[in-house]
């Protein structure tokens, strides 16, 4: 079985490749991508994680990259959203161990922050109190005290 070649493309451009046919235009896809090297010829044709899409990407624009040396332990890591490789000082701390910090999966710039999740349910408008009784609806404010969220009943 052939060992599967994994690389990361830091200039983020190429030409797409759909059904065997290379597109005559030059596009942009997220810088840093992982992808699987698919077929090689003048150009490598990689199959980016991230977008789920074929590119034909020149050989001097990716680097080969070991999957299983990358993580909390290593000094890059990819991201479980946007399936870039990155420092790990992208990734936010989510807590401590006996070997050393542990950061979260997912980058700082594809980590959605509690406010915008609450802005979003905010826009909704409307929460259902489900523990009465009965179906009681109810506006909220939302609220910043030191690092917890408080939800007041709008009056």
């Amino acid at each position: 079985m052939p060992v599967e070649e994994w690389v990361s493309c830091p200039e983020g451009r190429g030409y797409r490749y759909e059904d065997g046919i290379v597109s005559h235009y030059l596009r942009h896809f997220k810088k840093h991508s992982v992808g699987l090297v698919k077929k090689r010829s003048d150009k490598i044709v990689v199959w980016l994680i991230g977008p789920n899409e074929e590119w034909s990407i020149s050989k001097n624009e990716i680097y080969p990259i070991d999957v299983l040396s990358t993580g909390d332990k290593h000094d890059k890591k990819i991201c479980n959203r946007c399936h870039c490789l990155l420092a790990v000082e992208d990734f936010a701390r989510n807590q401590n161990n006996k070997h050393g910090i542990i950061r979260r999966p997912t980058c700082k710039v594809c980590e959605p922050t509690s406010t915008n999740v609450l802005q979003k349910v905010h826009r909704q408008g409307k929460w259902k109190n489900i523990g009465q009784s009965r179906e009681r609806h109810f506006s909220v404010r939302f609220a910043r005290s030191g690092r917890s969220l408080v939800l007041r009943q709008k009056s």
